[in-house]
C-alpha cells in the first residue's frame, strides 16, 4: 500500500485560551478583527463575487454574539480550505515537473537525440514517480472537496486539473513515445494494468520461457528480475483513482447542468459549506438581475466546454502544451529529486 499525503483535518472550535483572550477585547473590536481576517482570506483564496456578497448579507451585517460565532466558523473553514488548497497545489507543482521531463524526453526521442533504450529507461522511472504523485493528488482533491457544497473543479492556470491530467495522457499517447512504450495512459492514467512498469520495455522483445523478465538497463541498481511487484491492494487503489479521474468530465457536466437549472430560478450555490447560512446547500436566491446574468453566462460557457467529446476537450487542453514542448529541457537532477522523494521502487507484492 502506498503512503498517501493527506491534508490537514477538519476545522476545530476555538480553544479555551483563545476564548479568554477574545473576552478581554470589546465585542465591536472582536467582530471587526474576525471580519477583517475573513475578508483577507476571501481575497487570498479568490472566493467568488457572489459568495462574498452572501457573506455580507448573512454574516458581516449580523453584529451579534451569534453572528460573531458564525463568522468565526466561516473563518475556520476558510483557513482549512486554504490549507487543503495549498496541499493540492504543492502536489500539482511536483507532478508538473515530472510531466515536463517526460515531454522533454519525448521531444528528444522524436528528434533522434536519444535511443529507444535510453527513453525507455528514463521514462519508466518518471512514470513510477508520476503514478505515485498523481495518486496523492487525487486523494488531495477528494479531501479538498469535502469542505465544498458540490464537487467543484480544482482550477490550475485556468484549467480543471483533473481534466488536465487526462489531457497530458492524451498528448503522451498520441506522441512518438508510444512507439517505444505502449503506455495506454488515456485508458489507464495510473498504469494500473501493468504489474510492473519496468516490463513495458520488454513488449515486442524475445521473451524467455521464465515467468520473469530480465532487464539490462539501470532502474535503481544492477540487472534484476522484475515480476509482479505491486500488491493487489495497491492496484485497487490505483484503479479507484483512475476511475475518479476518468469520470471527472461527466461529474462536471452534471454539476454545470444542475447549477444552470438553479440559475434559471435566480439561485446560486456557494463554494464552501458555510454553517449558519440558510439554503447554503440547496441554493440562495439572487435579487440583482445583472449578477444573475453574469452567473448564467459563466455557467453556460463552462457547460459547453465540459460537454465536448472527450477527445476534442482533451485535445484542446493538450494543444497548449504541445505548442511549447520544444522549450522543455530534461533535467536529470530535477527528475532524480522527485524520484527519491516518492521512492520510485515499486511496492513488493505482499498478497498471497
Amino acid at each position: 500500500m502506498s503512503s498517501v499525503v493527506r491534508p490537514a483535518s477538519a476545522p476545530t472550535p476555538l480553544r479555551p485560551a483563545d476564548k479568554e483572550r477574545l473576552a478581554e477585547i470589546s465585542f465591536k473590536d472582536r467582530f471587526k478583527l474576525v471580519e477583517l481576517k475573513c475578508r483577507r482570506l476571501c481575497q487570498e483564496m479568490h472566493v467568488p463575487f457572489l459568495d462574498q456578497k452572501m457573506y455580507e448579507k448573512f454574516l458581516y451585517s449580523i453584529k451579534t454574539e451569534d453572528g460573531l460565532y458564525k463568522l468565526c466558523l466561516l473563518t475556520q473553514y476558510l483557513i482549512e480550505h486554504k490549507k487543503r488548497t495549498l496541499a493540492v497545489l504543492k502536489l500539482i507543482h511536483r507532478r508538473e515537473i515530472v510531466v515536463m521531463c517526460i515531454y522533454a524526453l519525448t521531444n528528444d526521442y522524436t528528434k533522434g537525440a536519444i535511443t529507444t533504450m535510453e527513453v525507455q529507461s528514463k521514462v519508466i522511472r518518471l512514470l513510477q514517480t508520476l503514478r505515485k504523485v498523481t495518486l496523492n493528488l487525487v486523494v488531495g482533491i477528494q479531501d479538498w472537496r469535502e469542505l465544498l457544497t458540490r464537487p467543484y473543479p480544482f482550477m490550475f492556470q485556468g484549467m480543471n486539473y483533473l481534466l488536465k491530467v487526462m489531457a497530458d495522457n492524451y498528448l503522451i499517447t498520441q506522441s512518438y513515445l508510444n512507439h517505444a512504450l505502449p503506455l495506454q495512459l488515456y485508458d489507464y492514467p495510473l498504469c494500473s494494468h501493468f504489474s510492473s512498469l519496468s516490463s513495458l520495455s520488454q513488449v515486442g522483445a524475445d521473451m524467455s520461457k521464465s515467468n520473469k523478465a530480465f532487464i539490462s538497463y539501470p532502474l535503481a541498481g544492477s540487472r534484476k528480475a522484475m515480476g509482479n511487484t505491486i500488491s493487489n491492494s495497491y492496484r485497487n487503489e490505483l484503479r479507484r483513482a483512475e476511475a475518479y479521474i476518468k469520470q471527472e468530465q461527466s461529474v462536471q457536466q452534471k454539476l454545470m447542468g444542475e447549477l444552470l437549472e438553479l440559475s434559471v430560478n435566480d439561485c446560486f450555490v456557494p463554494i464552501l459549506r458555510v454553517p449558519g447560512i440558510p439554503d447554503c446547500m440547496t441554493g440562495i436566491r439572487v435579487t440583482t438581475r445583472a449578477w444573475v446574468e453574469r452567473l448564467q453566462a459563466a455557467l453556460k460557457q463552462n457547460f459547453d466546454a465540459v460537454s465536448m467529446p472527450p477527445e476534442t476537450l482533451f485535445g484542446m487542453i493538450a494543444a497548449g502544451v504541445d505548442n511549447t514542448m520544444d522549450s522543455y529541457e530534461y533535467g536529470e537532477e530535477s527528475s532524480d529529486e522527485y524520484e527519491d522523494e516518492y521512492d520510485v521502487e515499486e511496492d513488493e507484492d505482499d498478497d498471497d
